[in-house]
């Protein structure tokens, strides 16, 4: 199971802002929170990597939602949080992928994985709106 404790549906968030909350998942498997502007097909891993469940069953990512370098254009939009416990493979990709935008600087967004079998997903997004 996943869940998101913060920030709350409806909630505003600045630019950037943590995410918390709380898993179980199973051994070889890997959190991963994934933001989107609503309306986006793709989902911008958050945290730089997977998210570190902690014994606790608690976890905290960084978010961010919208576009660093230009605030005021995100200012008032609907943005969804979603988390995923993905597998060995799928998590590879993400990594992939995140180190691709390190090495680019370019933040196209990727596919939010489908959860495999053992794994689990966020069953609502948390909605929220960008201060």
């Amino acid at each position: 199971s996943v869940k998101i404790a913060t920030p709350l549906a409806g909630n505003k968030v600045a630019i950037k802002a943590l995410i918390t909350g709380s898993a179980i998942i199973p051994a070889g498997m890997h959190l991963w929170v994934f933001v989107r502007k609503s309306g986006q097909s793709n989902w911008g891993p958050q945290g730089g990597g997977s998210t570190e469940v902690l014994s606790s069953g608690t976890w905290v990512s960084d978010g961010t939602f919208g576009d660093e370098n230009d605030p005021a254009k995100d200012a008032g939009a609907l943005f969804q949080i979603a988390a995923v416990v993905v597998d060995s493979a799928a998590d590879a990709k993400l990594i992939s992928y995140v180190n691709s935008t390190l090495t680019t600087a370019r933040y196209p967004g990727t596919a939010k994985p489908a959860p495999p079998s053992g794994g689990c997903e966020l069953k609502d997004y948390v909605n929220v709106t960008r201060e």
